[in-house]
């Protein structure tokens, strides 16, 4: 069992991400005044520039391009903002004749042009008209959905016990859900499946040797039948549990001649290794990893076999406290008037110790700008929603508690 990361010798792997290292990595995040605007509004920002990997300023004057868009694709602004020691300001007016909607702030440099449009900012934003807008739901179309599967590890292997996630959505994107069962190649239910939020869910299987699997769910009245994905008659699975406050555990399994002798586990967040352990026996491997003594973000685990072949991987968040900064404002009354001058104090700290920063401060009446409407900020979309592809919806819950009817399920919390 390791219970702190321990690190051996594999060159020819860690040399691989070395190469992967030399290539820099851009992150934009904008912060803005407001969560949703009305119509002759104007929407005041900062733009922050860093450095992928560490999340630290960039040295240089870099431009960044800011584009305003409507729902309908529309450009209706772009801006060209030059930055220094990492920041840059903007403003954009919200035109009445730009009307009421959703609207897209979208922000890129030259350098992530090259590459996929997932790890381009983008935020929705809504902007409003004389009162406010309406609720209005398109009905979806209950016979256009869709349900994916995703094995833990990234392939079902025969005989091994493994967690299946998997997402239902309706034909525009949206999370919806549904409900089901497993059934093998005879129609017999092998477990049963349903939705826990956001049209994600979780379920065990032990894929039998020979068999094929789907999964036959229900929405809306309408039924339908998936295929799961096949299976490896030989191969190998990685399991973690991220459910504990202080610690990940990982559980890694095969069914090979060999087991997971002369195999490899590589942790790496962002292409920095925290992790380098290798396997010399054949049995199930348990690994205890102190959560305070790896990296903050969406960490990447590969096992490479004997010859080293990356054969499965796990994507998981971790949460270091200790990393975490602390704000804290004080403002020396609690009621004041209207055109009152508000002057305070702010204090940023990290495990006791005061840092300085750069930052942003906005002012907004609480009853009128919901909470659930802030969505993305700039520690969640640095940490997590800028490392993955698609779009997290309501990004800002959490897993807070355990359910009083079910100890096994989670409440969601803002």
């Amino acid at each position: 069992m390791l219970s702190s990361c321990e690190i051996v010798v594999g060159q020819s792997i860690t040399e691989r991400l070395k190469e992967h290292q030399a290539y820099p990595i851009e992150k934009i995040y904008i912060s803005h005044n407001q969560p949703y605007y009305a119509a002759g509004d104007t929407l005041y920002g900062k733009i922050f520039l860093v450095d992928g990997r560490n999340h630290q300023y960039f040295d240089g004057t870099p431009i960044v391009y800011v584009d305003w868009i409507h729902e309908d694709g529309e450009l209706l602004e772009s801006l060209i903002i030059k930055i220094k020691e990492g920041t840059g300001d903007i403003s954009i007016p919200m035109l009445r004749d730009y009307g009421e909607g959703r609207f897209f702030l979208r922000a890129y440099t030259q350098y992530q042009k090259n590459f996929e449009e997932d790890y381009i900012f983008q935020k929705e934003i809504k902007v409003i008209g004389e009162t406010p807008l309406a609720a209005a739901e398109k009905e979806p179309n209950k016979n256009n959905f869709s349900v994916r599967f995703f094995p833990e590890g990234g392939r079902l292997v025969a005989g091994l016990r493994g967690h299946v996630a998997f997402k239902a959505v309706d034909g525009e994107g949206k999370p919806i859900d549904l409900a089901g069962s497993i059934i093998n190649k005879n129609k017999e239910v092998v477990t049963s499946l349903k939705s826990l939020n956001e049209g994600i869910g979780i379920f065990n299987l032990t894929p039998a040797r020979g068999e094929k699997y789907q999964a036959k769910v229900s929405w809306r009245g309408v039924d339908k039948v998936f295929e799961l994905p096949t299976m490896l008659e030989k191969g190998y699975t990685l399991k973690v549990n991220n459910r504990k406050e202080e610690y990940l555990t990982l559980v890694l399994n095969s069914n090979t001649k060999s087991g997971l002798k002369g195999c490899r586990l590589i942790g790496h967040l962002r292409g920095q290794p925290f992790l380098n352990q290798s396997f010399k026996t054949e049995e199930t491997q348990p690994l205890l990893l102190d959560k305070k003594e790896i990296p903050a973000g969406v960490l990447h685990f590969t096992l490479f076999d004997s010859k080293e072949r990356p054969v499965c991987e796990r994507l998981v968040f971790n949460h270091n406290s200790t990393t975490s900064v602390a704000v804290n404002i004080e403002v020396p009354r609690t009621a004041y008037g209207t055109k009152d001058l508000v002057t305070g104090l702010i204090e940023a700290t990290q495990n006791g110790e005061r840092m300085a920063g750069d930052m942003t401060i906005s002012v907004f009446n609480k009853d009128v700008f919901a909470s659930s409407m802030v969505g993305i900020n700039i520690q969640n979309y640095l940490l997590l929603q800028s490392d993955l592809k698609g779009k997290i919806n309501n990004i800002n819950h959490r897993l807070c508690k355990r359910g009083k009817k079910n100890p096994r399920i989670f409440e969601l919390c803002n």
